[in-house]
């Protein structure tokens, strides 16, 4: 597998460096259970769109990151790069200026950690739409069969998933590798894996249990106090929460910049955490 034969092949070689990084880390897990962590998503999501538009060609790529492991001492990251990787996101707006595509949602992937004493990162969520003409598409992903293992009776982390909506009304599953091409009005939506979880589940402590639903939802003080819509995505959230407590006076009592485009925003003790 790591020199194959002529004809085989072995790209993408990222995908295979962090199968290799989990399966290495994995064989030492048994021997050093509180130092090595569950598995990570493994998985750098690699999509590239190409066309004609506007008398102009265009190439956009996207490299997209899931949750890490859970630890002996803490929940592993949401949206993280891991292992021997280490990308910036794509933002929305310059993907939005180069290519006639328009991105719907950008959020957190509730509920992909896998469950444990300690909660393994969650994975992304992403959607796209083609606005114009006839666009190559290349997605190459991973983790759409093997989910990431939890440890020491951990659960795992969701498997990754992305179809194809057509415009026509049908849909299509992507096995985590394929080359196809879109049309105007298509959508495609990508979800990243997420991290195993590391423990037994019912050695979570209950504040913990109480900041993945606020994490994952709205803490319900402020669904309540600031009127965000629960279906709203993360970003979403975020944005209207925030602009209600500049509206109301009230502030940001402190906010910090977290993981790869993560933020904080905190009020009265409460936190909201999203992608943004």
């Amino acid at each position: 597998f790591v020199t194959p034969p002529v004809p085989a092949v072995s790209a993408p070689p990222t995908a295979i460096i962090k199968r290799f990084t989990g399966c290495i880390l994995g064989a030492f897990r048994d021997a050093l259970p509180d130092r090595v962590p569950a598995d990570a998503a493994g998985e750098l999501l690699t999509l590239a769109f190409g066309g004609s538009h506007g008398g102009r060609r265009f190439v956009v790529g996207e490299l997209l990151a899931g949750g890490s492991g859970a630890s002996a001492a803490r929940d592993g990251v949401d949206v993280i790069e891991t292992d021997a990787t280490n990308c910036m996101n794509l933002p929305v707006e310059a993907l939005e200026m180069e290519a006639p595509i328009r991105i719907h949602r950008t959020e957190l992937r509730r509920g992909s950690g896998g469950d444990g004493a300690f909660r393994g990162g969650l994975g992304l969520r992403r959607e796209y739409e083609i606005l114009d003409g006839e666009v190559s598409f290349t997605h190459r992903g991973e983790r759409h069969a093997f989910p990431a293992s939890g440890a020491r009776g951990g659960a795992a982390g969701a498997r990754a998933g992305s179809g194809i909506r057509r415009a026509g009304g049908g849909e299509e599953e992507i096995d985590s590798k394929l080359v196809t091409t879109l049309r105007r009005g298509d959508r495609v939506l990508v979800e990243t894996a997420g991290g195993g979880g590391y423990g037994d589940p019912a050695a979570r402590p209950a504040t913990a249990r109480a900041e993945d639903a606020a994490i994952r939802g709205l803490a319900d003080s402020w669904v309540e106090d600031l009127g965000v819509n629960p279906g709203e995505s993360a970003g979403q959230a975020m944005l209207h929460a925030y602009w209600h407590l500049i509206r109301d006076g009230r502030g940001i009592a402190r906010w910090r910049v977290v993981g790869c485009g993560g933020l904080i925003l905190e009020n009265r003790g409460v936190q909201l955490r999203a992608i943004v």
